[in-house]
């Protein structure tokens, strides 16, 4: 039983988690606010509700933006990672 289990894919959530490669998103959550907050003239201005819906909605697009970058890298690259990254999870065929 425990060979069949080890040999068996993670759940799709682990292996959909993995494939966005979410240490490439950290770096955007980040640094999206850090320049939306230089821009703004005062700290105050940067707290309106206003400006934090507009935050919003260059945060959502340029994450998802970086998991359809990321992705597509994987998927274009398969033979690559099976060599340089075989932990992704489409070289390693958790994912095809």
């Amino acid at each position: 039983l425990s060979s069949e289990k080890s040999s068996s894919s993670p759940p799709f959530p682990i292996v959909l988690w993995r494939f966005t490669r979410p240490h490439t998103l950290i770096g955007s959550a980040i640094a999206i606010p850090s320049i939306f907050l230089l821009a703004a003239p005062t700290y105050a201005s940067f707290c309106t509700s206003r400006t934090l819906a507009s935050l919003l909605y260059a945060v959502v697009p340029s994450l998802l933006m970086n998991i359809y970058i990321t992705g597509l890298n994987q998927i274009t690259d398969v033979e690559i990672d099976k060599i340089n990254k075989p932990e992704l999870p489409m070289a390693k065929g958790d994912l095809k």
